[in-house]
């Protein structure tokens, strides 16, 4: 019975997952995206807060007390299973040094139906927080460029419901019902460098990576971002881009072994 549940299960989860960002980490997709080139100023704060979109396909493994699941989602696919959720970065400077947060809740929810077999239906629900938290230190700025080294962690947190309906021909109704919780809280280091450079007057090109993991908690965890930039007005910025994101988790049980990538915008207002 428990077998039955966790493999009619997993295919859901697997599914499910594919939001996950874990990391929009903000300047970067990690970090916030949409710094540009915003040059330093050694005598004052400067702020800037973005809210962005990443819409994520997901490709890899994901498993449940060594049940693994495949998974090969598109972006369409991966829609179907939102019920909510935001995504924020935000970024505080002074001169050289920077402070970088982004944060991506996620709300998801999938159900199964089976025509035969002791299982009915089962239904799960995910809602996924990932917080990234990074400091920055600008090691080179010229006119139309810059570049930043980065180092920080990635929190990713998972609260999972399982619902499962099995059919009991002795049951009054002809069914019974029952729901399990798993949760799942996790953080890695991470270290990375971003940059901007000014092709046109307005215009940028950013790109940041970042790499992590280390068997702290996760074996491995990478991220890239590649964007084009465009100041919209002094203070407003909008980034266009594309983001990938690969973790390799195998602890307690639980096995997160995917790579999440897709196109990403973002505005930021800086103040």
């Amino acid at each position: 019975m428990i077998s039955d549940v966790i493999r009619a299960a997993v295919p859901i989860l697997a599914a499910l997952m594919v939001v996950a960002s874990q990391n929009a980490y903000g300047d970067d997709g990690t970090h916030s995206a949409t710094t540009m080139l915003a040059h330093s100023d050694d005598d004052a704060w400067s702020f800037r807060v973005a809210p962005y979109v990443w819409a994520t396909a997901l490709n890899g493994d994901i498993g449940v007390d060594g049940i693994k699941s495949h998974v090969n989602a598109s972006l369409g696919e991966v829609v179907d299973h939102v019920d909510g959720g935001a995504m924020l970065t935000a970024e505080a400077r002074y001169g050289r040094w920077g402070l970088i947060t982004d944060f991506i809740y996620a709300d998801l929810a999938d159900r199964k139906f089976y025509d035969a077999g002791l299982i009915e239906s089962v239904k799960l629900h995910v809602t996924q927080y990932i917080w990234s938290q990074a400091g920055a230190y600008r090691a080179y700025q010229n006119r139309n460029t810059w570049l930043d080294l980065l180092a920080g962690f990635r929190l990713v947190s998972m609260d999972q419901t399982l619902s499962v309906t099995a059919r009991d021909p002795f049951a009054a109704n002809g069914d019974v019902s029952d729901s399990v919780g798993l949760d799942r809280t996790w953080i890695d280091p991470i270290i990375g460098i971003r940059s901007a450079v000014e092709i046109l007057d307005g215009w940028a090109i950013r790109t940041e990576g970042d790499i992590g993991g280390f068997d702290a908690n996760s074996k491995f965890t990478w991220q890239a971002f590649a964007a084009l930039g465009y100041d919209a007005t002094e203070a407003t910025r909008v980034l266009v881009g594309y983001r990938g994101l690969g973790y390799n988790h195998d602890r307690d049980g639980f096995t997160y072994d995917t790579v999440m990538h897709g196109p990403m915008v973002g505005v930021g207002v800086g103040f």
